[in-house]
């Protein structure tokens, strides 16, 4: 083959190449998950635990729609905002709720989403995060615990010294009761699988940033190795089920669990609280739900 027709091939080929290789990176692009496993609410508590890096953080007054779409592209994961739970709270169009964050460098996806959404603020309540079966969605921390305790909201206060109940309704007992609220109220997301009880529970609280002191009386039991799969669970709940799996109690001494015997425990559940937690004339004026859901509708 000679002269034109040559000159006609080469041409057709040179052209062709670079057509057929951007051709198919466009399809692999438009497939980035292509032969993984289905998204589930275990593969969602892992992407809560890994790291993440923000480069460029994210510009103050960014509407939090394109900030969670943002973090969506990044992790892989699909966020699902319940505007409905908003608005039950007084926040209109949460969408468009200006919020920002700082560079970050290897930070953990959760605490990432808790600071992003801690920044949407109703009168008493904020926004958190609840695990699904395919989705993470971004809700209001009354909806979260209402939830949680099947909606009832008293449970969150129990007797003793301190700060008093909630009544009835779910609002707070301003005068003549004592009461002090249930252990901290952090959501945990978690899955163990033969691990140590020890670490089981230094990695609760590590999520739920409290301290743990593991009492070396103890140590030996502390090894048992324990399963669960912890989804939207309150702190003291988990703590309670996984020290219950080799046979020993926690106690809350504020924002330190302290893990020792059953015996033990108790003994130090009996002491006096110190009288300085109780202040004359202090009045309590923590959260008040908002109205209970389909009121006035």
């Amino acid at each position: 083959m000679k002269g034109p027709a040559l000159y006609s091939l080469l041409l057709a080929i040179l052209v062709a190449s670079p057509l057929t290789c951007c051709v198919s990176a466009t399809t692999a692009a438009e497939n980035p998950v292509q032969n993984k496993e289905p998204i589930s609410a275990k593969h969602i508590r892992a992407k809560l635990g890994e790291r993440v890096t923000l480069e460029h953080g994210i510009d103050a007054n960014t509407p939090l729609q394109e900030a969670l779409e943002l973090l969506s592209s990044q992790l892989q994961l699909p966020i699902i905002i319940d505007t409905k739970a908003f608005e039950e709270i007084q926040i209109q169009k949460v969408e468009d709720w200006p919020v920002r964050l700082p560079k970050m460098k290897e930070m953990r996806v959760r605490t990432v989403l808790s600071m992003l959404l801690k920044q949407i603020k109703g009168d008493n309540w904020t926004g958190t995060f609840m695990v699904r079966d395919d989705h993470l969605e971004v809700t209001t921390n009354y909806h979260a615990l209402s939830e949680i305790l099947g909606g009832e909201l008293g449970r969150l206060f129990q007797d003793g010294v301190g700060l008093p109940p909630l009544d009835a309704q779910g609002n707070p007992v301003k005068q003549g009761s004592t009461g002090h609220p249930r252990a901290i109220l952090a959501i945990v997301h978690a899955d163990f699988e033969n691990r140590p009880l020890y670490e089981a529970v230094k990695e609760l609280g590590d999520i739920a940033r409290l301290n743990v002191i593991i009492d070396p009386r103890v140590a030996e039991k502390a090894k048992a190795p324990v399963t669960a799969t912890l989804n939207n669970v309150l702190i003291d709940t988990a703590m309670k089920v996984v020290l219950d799996m080799g046979g020993l109690k926690v106690v809350r001494l504020d924002n330190v669990f302290y893990v020792t015997t059953p015996e033990n425990a108790r003994a130090i559940e009996s002491e006096p609280r110190p009288k300085g937690l109780d202040i004359p004339g202090v009045r309590w004026e923590g959260p008040a739900p908002p109205p209970p859901f389909g009121a006035g509708k």
